[in-house]
């Protein structure tokens, strides 16, 4: 139970950073003066990207409570289901933040550059 209930934990704190409020893009040159605007409208724009992080999460929580039965012993199928549903649910919501963050930075730099700022990325 231990087990779980870190793996949950785990799971709720991988979830919480988005790293695109503290991503700084490179410029290359100066920067104009509607550059911190653009930027607050960019960041904006980025995090209405459809993220996938809830259903990876949810995949691999069911494959993970798959396994987790499968490998159990008898009397510890529920709690075995429980661990492999924490586990996956971690490794899937893991994996697809990291995915769903590199894709807002993409869009927020082609935003920028669309606004005609030098940004490199």
């Amino acid at each position: 139970m231990r087990v779980v209930l870190c793996c949950m934990a785990g799971l709720f704190l991988a979830g919480c950073g988005d790293t695109i409020d503290s991503f700084e893009p490179v410029v290359d040159g100066y920067k104009s003066p509607a550059y911190n605007q653009d930027l607050a409208q960019c960041r904006e724009l980025s995090k209405q990207a459809n993220s996938v992080v809830d259903e990876q999460a949810k995949a691999g929580a069911i494959v993970g409570a798959i396994f987790g039965a499968a490998i159990a012993k008898d009397g510890e199928r529920a709690e075995g289901a429980a661990a492999g549903a924490a586990v996956g649910a971690l490794e899937g919501g893991a994996s697809a933040a990291e995915d769903a963050n590199a894709r807002k930075e993409r869009i927020l730099v082609s935003c920028m550059q669309r606004r005609g700022h030098n940004v490199l990325g």
